[in-house]
């Protein structure tokens, strides 16, 4: 069976100790890719927050990373990255909802392995 576009969805998503697949945070863009010029592996993930409740974290940008992403049909993928930077915070109209935009990249780029 093969997958369509879209058809896949996260198993696991942590920030720390917080499961961002709990709750009304919603992931809307989340890209892994890994360099080809240091061979790490990168993510960039967008995140809507409705309620602010991510502003309550208070992340300290040391914070460890898990995703798993499970295709109908196939194989889930699971990785562990580090925070690198934390973007874009964009608040959305006159509500609390805010957007949150994380880099994160392989533990060990950061350990200098």
């Amino acid at each position: 069976m093969s997958a369509v576009a879209g058809s896949y969805k996260f198993s696991t998503f942590k920030i720390g100790n917080t499961d961002l697949t709990q709750g009304k945070l919603q992931v809307m863009n989340c890209n892994i890719y890994e360099s080809c010029v240091d061979h790490h592996t990168y993510a960039d993930v967008t995140v809507f927050d409705p309620d602010d409740s991510l502003s309550q974290q208070m992340f300290a940008g040391d914070e460890k990373i898990e995703i798993g992403i499970e295709v109908p049909g196939g194989q889930s993928a699971n990785f562990k990255f580090a925070m690198m930077q934390n973007t874009d915070v964009r608040h959305q109209g006159a509500l609390k909802a805010k957007t949150y935009r994380f880099h994160l990249c392989s533990p060990e780029l950061l350990k200098g392995q």
